[in-house]
């Protein structure tokens, strides 16, 4: 039993980092960088990304749905 559950989290805990490499790529593809020297992956960095705009319709979607798959998969990482 505590072997399928290290193996569900760190199957959880892969899923979380990919989810933030997405997220992380995305924003970078589009030239929103993070204030340097501040600690991502916070409440003031998720509230900045919710303050996120971009031109196209198609970008916001897409920002928004790798957004909202990162933060889902972290916290379903962090109930495991």
């Amino acid at each position: 039993a505590v072997r399928d559950l290290t193996r569900a989290r760190e199957g959880t805990k892969a899923l979380e980092r990919q989810a933030k490499q997405r997220l992380s790529a995305c924003l970078l593809r589009h030239g929103r960088l993070y204030a340097s020297g501040k600690t991502k992956w916070t409440k003031m960095h998720s509230q900045w990304l919710t303050t996120l705009a971009f031109a196209s319709p198609v970008q916001q979607m897409r920002a928004i749905t790798v957004s909202d798959g990162a933060f889902f998969t972290i916290r379903e990482g962090r109930r495991v």
